[in-house]
């Protein structure tokens, strides 16, 4: 949620008796408030409001970088753990979608209650591999053994297909971006850019507030 607000700060004092001196009091506290009054004129309010994933953050984050102070060498930085989240929870979800869709498919077939089945049977040995080392990470931050099994699922097939029916299976559009630059999202140097900052999704919560000033 955005808003684009104006901050008003009153000076609450204690009550003056007396006739001059209650009059100038009131006189400058109205003055005050007709010259805010005058200023709110030129202030536009915008209330952002949908559901998770309807772009309420990304908007956020083109007017902060086209109208505001945009995004510092250490604001950029704090997006990497956003993005190491978003590359393995991503990923974890295009698997979980295989093993959903080989589930349709067999069903209470004799081979799956023998077992017999494997619902990724599409996918190498080495894919297999990557799927365990994946599901024993405890933390959604990016490591060598992670990030190797990331870059194996993602050359696989099946993943890419998952990622082709992303509106039906809710991948995010941005995680082949990602995916295909997991080792410089590794590299120890590694700074966001603008595009990473703007492409990265994390779920936000509460009342974003932040004001622009927009010159014509």
């Amino acid at each position: 949620v955005f808003f684009q607000t104006l901050n008003v700060i009153f000076d609450m004092g204690g009550c003056l008796v007396g006739g001059d001196t209650s009059a100038t009091k009131n006189n400058e506290i109205a003055r005050g408030l007709a010259k805010e009054k005058g200023k709110d004129k030129y202030v536009k309010k915008l209330l952002f409001l949908g559901s998770g994933g309807s772009g309420k953050s990304t908007l956020f984050k083109q007017l902060r970088t086209i109208h505001g102070a945009g995004y510092t060498k250490e604001d950029r930085l704090k997006f990497v753990d956003f993005i190491h989240e978003q590359i393995i929870h991503e990923m974890k979800l295009a698997v979980e979608h295989i093993e959903l869709q080989g589930d349709e498919q067999y069903g209470d077939d004799d081979a799956k209650r023998d077992g017999g089945y494997d619902p990724f049977d599409d996918l190498t040995s080495e894919a297999k591999a990557a799927i365990s080392i994946l599901n024993a990470a405890g933390k959604n931050k990016l490591n060598d053994a992670t990030a190797a099994a990331c870059k194996t699922l993602w050359s696989e097939r099946a993943i890419k297909e998952v990622y082709e029916k992303r509106a039906i299976t809710k991948i995010e559009d941005s995680s082949a971006y990602f995916w295909n630059k997991i080792d410089e999202v590794m590299a120890p140097s590694y700074v966001p850019n603008e595009e990473d900052v703007l492409l990265a999704r994390h779920r936000t919560t509460g009342v974003i507030q932040q004001k622009f000033t927009i010159k014509r």
